[in-house]
């Protein structure tokens, strides 16, 4: 009897130090259970899990990226606005209002008061060049220095105001001492001299 379908094709594991999982320590390490002393933790323990670590699976802290998207436009599509007779004039210039930030690509060959989020410097430059104004509705935002690696960062110390000194009162005087009486001088000691002592008498020797 012939077969009516293709024979699927098993993979034999079990030779050699891998079994074909690409390296022998796959499968040993505790990030394999779910984490050290977590085995069954998805299967026979899950109930345990959900009870006393209820987040411990999952992600977490993520932060999704914010929109920084910002409009901008360009002095060369201002200064076709112009052209065109689409902006205000008050007095010798011409109003334009934008929601933005203004770039300084393109020439402008009208004096503008403008009125936007941010200016580039090369638009600020090219618009007072014109004869006209740049009036930024949002301050820039300063950027924060990054300190060095290992350094501590710098505390702001209270200048140290020195307390007033009292002050210093004149010492009295001394009392003058009256110079002590001079003492009379003791006569010197006499001199002990010693008389020499007298021969004594020979007797007369007996012949």
């Amino acid at each position: 009897m012939t077969r009516r379908f293709k024979r699927a094709h098993r993979k034999r594991l079990g030779r050699g130090r891998v079994h074909g999982r690409g390296n022998a320590k796959h499968g040993r390490g505790g990030g394999e259970r779910g984490g050290v002393g977590l085995g069954g933790g998805q299967k026979q323990r899950w109930t345990w899990m959900i009870r006393y670590m209820p987040g411990h699976f999952g992600v977490h802290g993520f932060q999704p990226p914010q929109n920084n998207d910002v409009a901008t436009t360009n002095l060369y599509d201002i200064d076709q606005l112009a052209l065109a007779g689409k902006l205000k004039k008050e007095g010798d210039k011409l109003l334009f209002e934008f929601k933005g930030k203004v770039l300084g690509t393109g020439a402008l060959h009208f004096p503008i008061a403008a009125t936007a989020d941010s200016f580039s410097k090369h638009a600020i430059e090219k618009i007072q060049k014109a004869g006209g104004s740049a009036t930024a509705t949002k301050p820039p935002k300063m950027k924060k220095e990054k300190p060095a690696p290992g350094a501590k960062p710098a505390q702001a110390q209270a200048p140290k105001q020195s307390a007033p000194k009292p002050a210093q009162t004149a010492k009295p005087a001394a009392p003058v001492q009256a110079p002590k009486p001079s003492q009379a001088q003791k006569p010197a000691a006499p001199a002990h001299t010693h008389a020499p002592k007298p021969a004594p008498a020979q007797a007369p020797k007996k012949e």
